[in-house]
């Protein structure tokens, strides 16, 4: 498995042009972006890709936000502790 990271990489919007579209079967690509960061997201929409290929993934309300923190960190034995 490899992951890369455009936005970490500080690539624009022209850098999605270079990702391949055809790939082996047994080869995914995953891109994640917010939706107007540098144009990346309208750029890969242009390019021959079947739109049912992008999931939206919508933001956490802030409980179910909590929820993962809380179990993440007691994975460690961890939590967070309020100051009020």
């Amino acid at each position: 498995m490899s992951m890369y990271s455009l936005h970490t990489r500080r690539l624009k919007s022209q850098s999605i042009c270079r990702l391949p579209v055809a790939l082996p079967p047994n080869v995914k690509l995953v891109v994640s972006t917010l939706p107007d960061a540098h144009g990346i997201l309208n750029s890969a929409k242009s390019l021959d890709i079947p739109s049912d290929n992008y999931v939206e993934v919508p933001a956490l309300d802030e409980s179910s936000a909590w929820t993962i923190i809380d179990k993440w960190l007691s994975m460690k034995d961890r939590k967070v502790q309020t100051m009020f």
